[in-house]
């Protein structure tokens, strides 16, 4: 997330066309808390290379049990 807004144009994405969990490469590993949704991400540390974050979105927030970056994965439990 390099640009200026580009996290609000994705969070945008996701309100617009109703996307509960989304995929992108970012670097970091860490949770963002946001008013309509939560950004779960991580990379790889050991080859600093992109990862995967996921967005989910408010609503189903409550059914996230857990989450473990895993290198450049993500693992989250959920109930569903």
């Amino acid at each position: 997330m390099h640009r200026t807004g580009a996290l609000q144009n994705l969070i945008q994405l996701t309100q617009d066309y109703k996307i509960d969990l989304h995929e992108v490469r970012w670097l970091g590993r860490s949770i963002i808390e946001k008013k309509v949704c939560v950004i779960y991400y991580s990379y790889d540390v050991r080859h600093l290379i992109f990862g995967t974050a996921v967005f989910v979105r408010k609503h189903i927030r409550s059914r996230v049990i857990d989450w473990k970056p895993i290198d450049k994965r993500i693992r989250i439990r959920a109930n569903l």
